[in-house]
Parts: C-alpha cells; sequence; structure tokens
C-alpha cells in the first residue's frame, strides 16, 4: 500500500511524523510505502525542499507530484 503526504511550509513535517508512527505500528500487518509529496511544489514554497530532503531522512520512502518543467 502507498499513501501520499503533504509537506510544507505549513504543516512542516507533522503528518510525516504521524503517518510513519502508524507505519511502524502496522508493520506485522501491511506492508505500507510513504511518499513525501511537495504540494505547494519547490518554486512557490521556497522551504519545501528542505522540508522533502527531511522527510526522505525521516524514514519516508519515495518522493512524488514533482514537475520536472
Amino acid at each position: 500500500t502507498r499513501t501520499h503526504v503533504d509537506v510544507d511550509s505549513v504543516a512542516k513535517t507533522k503528518a510525516v511524523e504521524a503517518v510513519l508512527e502508524a507505519k511502524e505500528e502496522l508493520k506485522d500487518l501491511i506492508d505500507i510505502q510513504v511518499v513525501a509529496f511537495a504540494q505547494s511544489g519547490f518554486f512557490v514554497d521556497l522551504e519545501s525542499e528542505s522540508l522533502i530532503r527531511k522527510s526522505l531522512d525521516m524514514g519516508c520512502d519515495l518522493v512524488g507530484g514533482v514537475d520536472p518543467a
């Protein structure tokens, strides 16, 4: 199962913390991939890149929804 977690300068990594906690609690029942998602993008929310990197360091498995343009 895969879930996306919004990461931005408002929410910071609070949702990431909660989802990773749930992932740990459920690890014997289900495999969960956690995707850090920069909802506001990197060019609008300049803090997003550092928060995405922090989310990966915390344990997120993937980065999603990043427009290469």
